[in-house]
């Protein structure tokens, strides 16, 4: 197992891009993703001064459970992959 850690910035689409060691290359991995916000000078002196962040805990976990809940295909559309013989 190889540890990698990264810092990487998030864009404004959500999307993250993660460029992985060539030695790596056609090679089947199982990848685990910590997320851990990093704050610039000027937010952390913000929050040093006791402010609450923008987001709550439950509106970020709503926010991802909306985002899987559209990107995910429905039960239908799994069902005809599977009687296709599809592997997904």
């Amino acid at each position: 197992m190889e540890s990698l850690k990264i810092r990487s910035h998030v864009g404004a689409d959500g999307l993250l891009q993660i460029v992985m060691p060539t030695h790596l290359a056609d090679t089947e991995v199982e990848v685990t993703i910590v997320v851990q916000p990093v704050a610039s000078s000027s937010q952390k002196a913000d929050l040093s001064k006791d402010k609450k962040p923008t987001q709550t805990h439950q509106e970020i976990s709503e926010a991802f459970r909306q985002l899987r809940q559209s990107i995910s295909p429905d039960t239908l559309s799994i069902r005809e992959m599977i009687e296709e013989g599809r592997r997904f």
